[in-house]
């Protein structure tokens, strides 16, 4: 391990070890690292202190670990917040191969809040579209989108493990997006989620809600979305307000 880090506590040695490791050679997002047992014996250093430095790494995002598989470069998705976008069309953009886990498709009652953000009348329903989102074969996501059920049926019928929601909509039903209301906040990952993800423990979860209207400003889509917070960020860029936009308001 490096001569300037002799001072430092062992575990942060062990961590900084490994980081530069997997930066030299180059390791790219969900590549294995050396099982726990080779790592001791690399650095010299007890199963206690090893894992307390794969524990802070796995904080920063460095690393994720499955249970019962071992530990392995985390991938840091940076999401800008300028415009509308799917899941898809982000992870595509990056390189990332795309698919999803189904988990339901089906037409339900909506929940008060759906019915509320879809402007619904009491006698319909929707469609709820329930999946885990992968990229490069990770679980990043998972989402329930909730969609008017009359206008929306061809959805039930699709292979929605590779296919996009938003495409469907805008190819067989001719929905011509305009623009969307986005919630952001931030939660510790429920058992449920912990599950899905193969977390060891319980991590911090970006929770996400969606309400998408069409050019005639009708909401046509709301969508809850969980993703990893280890993973995934957003960026927003903030343009100074101006001296003749400050008169306007």
């Amino acid at each position: 391990m490096d001569y300037y880090l002799k001072n430092t506590a062992l575990y942060f040695q062990v961590k900084e070890a490994i980081k530069k490791y997997i930066r030299e050679n180059n390791l790219k997002p969900g590549e294995q690292l050396f099982s726990e047992q080779q790592m001791m014996k690399m650095y010299g250093v007890s199963r206690i202190t090893l894992r307390r430095a794969l524990d802070e790494l796995e904080q920063e995002g460095v690393i994720y670990k499955i249970h019962g598989k071992g530990s392995f470069v985390a991938m840091r998705i940076k999401a800008q917040l300028s415009y509308l976008s799917s899941f898809t069309e982000d992870m595509e953009n990056r390189g990332y191969k795309t698919h999803a886990k189904v988990l339901e498709n089906t037409i339900i009652n909506p929940p008060q809040d759906v019915k509320q953000n879809l402007n619904l009348n009491d006698e319909e329903k929707v469609i709820l579209v329930n999946r885990v989102r992968y990229a490069n074969d990770q679980p990043i996501a998972v989402e329930k989108c909730y969609m008017p059920a009359e206008r929306f049926k061809s959805i039930l019928d699709k292979d929605l493990s590779h296919m996009s929601i938003n495409k469907i909509m805008q190819t067989e039903h001719n929905v011509i997006f305009s623009h969307a209301k986005q919630w952001i906040g931030t939660h510790i990952s429920t058992k449920y989620l912990t599950r899905i993800f193969n977390l060891g423990k319980p991590i911090a979860i970006l929770a996400m809600k969606r309400l998408v209207f069409d050019i005639q400003g009708r909401p046509v889509q709301y969508t809850l979305s969980y993703y990893r917070g280890d993973m995934y960020e957003y960026e927003i860029i903030l343009p100074m307000k101006s001296e003749r936009t400050e008169k306007l308001l």
